[in-house]
């Protein structure tokens, strides 16, 4: 059970202000960290430790970035005088301004090497994006983002969880770009659908909305778990389809049938990548540095499913999800999504 995320204005006037103090001081706990593995880096090959640290440190300041960006920008455009488009636009730009600074730290850090492959006809530049894309590794949301961003110049819509709104630059940031925080529980369902068909609804030519179908980070061990979740619900034929594709989770499709019911000019747009398999765990990660293997990513835009039925949406996602699941195994029959 996580922490009830506390009312707007208590965020504002307490967490916000000690914010940078308590990303300062984690800061100077890394940085302190950083000197027995700056001494010991003479005597290990792929300094493991300090990658680390430096990629910590990184996330960090990335956070405050984002956050002082944020203060700086209310401040450049008080409530009124504030044109909501420039308003925005300055967000994304600061958005995509320090996630290209992060990304190359983690890239000269790391040895993270991305390859895109994208396919976007010029059509879609009139219609919103609805970004459905695979959920495995290590920062793949991150890299989603960088990708709506920097690369197709879009304002990112995500749906998020509630406790995230605990972090002040998901909070203040995401917020601003009016992005989906879950409802709390308590409020009625019809309120909760009311809210999301609102969401959907707003979407414009600007945006990109992001979806992880699969609802979680692919793992082994979750793969495992959702074939026996399958058996015990008697559903075979589910539990065939994940026991045939090794590489990805099945795909849900209620949140991505909601937002195409409701958007008729969302078109989608399947994003998958390979490479960032082994960096799942903290053991993981640590076994994987630096990573030798460049990350591919890879983008096709596609036809909408012919209709908005649950289960042809569902199939419609499994169809590009078997698709995913050979390219993501290499296989040379596997055509790309």
């Amino acid at each position: 059970m996580s922490l009830p995320v506390p009312p707007k204005v208590v965020r504002r006037i307490l967490r916000d202000p000690l914010w940078p103090l308590l990303i300062g001081t984690l800061c100077l706990l890394l940085g302190l960290a950083a000197i027995p593995c700056l001494l010991l880096a003479p005597f290990t090959k792929r300094h493991r430790a300090l990658r680390l640290v430096r990629v910590g440190l990184a996330s960090l300041v990335l956070d405050l970035r984002l956050v002082f960006g944020c203060w700086r920008l209310w401040f450049v455009h008080p409530p009124w005088k504030r044109d909501s488009t420039v308003w925005r636009q300055a967000h994304v730009d600061l958005l995509g301004r320090a996630l290209q600074s992060y990304i190359d730290i983690v890239a000269r850090t790391t040895g993270l090497r991305l390859r895109t492959d994208v396919d976007i006809p010029e059509a879609t530049d009139r219609q919103p994006l609805l970004v459905l894309a695979r959920h495995v590794g290590s920062g793949d949301s991150l890299i989603v983002v960088h990708l709506v961003v920097n690369v197709w110049g879009r304002q990112p819509r995500v749906m998020l969880k509630r406790f995230l709104l605990w972090d002040a630059a998901v909070d203040l940031l995401l917020g601003r770009l009016d992005c989906y925080f879950l409802p709390p529980r308590h409020l009625h369902v019809t309120e909760r659908d009311r809210q999301l068909e609102a969401f959907a609804r707003s979407l414009d030519s600007a945006d990109a909305l992001i979806l992880f179908p699969e609802g979680g980070n692919w793992s082994r061990k979750r793969h495992a778990e959702s074939m026996e979740w399958a058996a015990r619900q008697h559903n075979s034929r589910l539990r065939d389809w994940i026991a045939d594709h090794p590489r990805v989770l099945a795909p849900r499709a209620k949140g991505t049938r909601e937002m195409l019911e409701e958007n008729p000019h969302l078109a989608p747009v399947i994003v998958t990548h390979r490479g960032l398999e082994s960096t799942g765990s903290p053991r993981q990660i640590w076994s994987s540095l630096p990573l030798r293997d460049p990350v591919d990513v890879l983008a096709r835009a596609v036809e909408r499913p012919p209709n908005h039925d649950l289960n042809d949406v569902e199939q419609w996602l499994q169809h590009y999800w078997s698709r995913i699941d050979r390219w993501a195994r290499n296989l040379p029959s596997g055509p790309r999504p």
